[in-house]
């Protein structure tokens, strides 16, 4: 497969998860079967990097291919790039991931089961708005007790919500 040319972002990815349907978490570091047209891609954006800036620049190419196209190949690649940036321990690419999963995406159908993995696997590496999006959805679902848990860690890290106070 060729390969494509990645730039950088421009502007920060918006979307946030305000609703996911919880459930048991497991952390797979297993690439998804929908990206392996894909292998050749993944092999040579890698290229040059490793650790934490490999996961880094993965993430940054799938944010740049994501947000540069309406291409439902591109939109599925860049979901591969996540995907490859959240089993190295991104905790960004997990949480990019979520939204994806919950809607769905042409070409990789809707996953709640998978959007809420996501959303508790950033929220477990520390990712401040995953901790409060899940805290929020935890309380809506009626599970106080552990929503309280994930809004006391997004407090304790100094994560506040949009109007600038932590989370009730």
């Amino acid at each position: 497969m060729k390969s494509r040319i990645i730039g950088t972002p421009t502007a920060r990815f918006s979307a946030l998860l305000l609703a996911v349907l919880l459930g048991p978490v497991a952390c797979s570091t297993a690439i998804p079967r929908y990206c392996a047209p894909y292998e050749d891609d993944l092999t040579s954006i890698s290229k040059g990097f490793e650790g934490p800036a490999l996961a880094a620049h993965l993430r940054v190419a799938g944010y740049s291919m994501f947000t540069s196209t309406d291409q439902s190949s591109d939109r599925v690649l860049a979901m591969c790039l996540y995907e490859k940036a959240s089993s190295l321990g991104d905790a960004e690419a997990a949480y990019l991931l979520a939204p994806l999963y919950f809607t769905g995406v042409r070409g990789v159908g809707e996953d709640r089961s998978k959007a809420s993995e996501m959303l508790r696997i950033s929220a477990g590496r520390g990712h401040c708005i995953a901790q409060l999006d899940l805290a929020r959805e935890l309380r809506a679902q009626g599970s106080d007790a552990e929503a309280d848990v994930w809004r006391d860690r997004a407090r304790a890290g100094g994560c506040v919500d949009a109007e600038g106070s932590a989370v009730k």
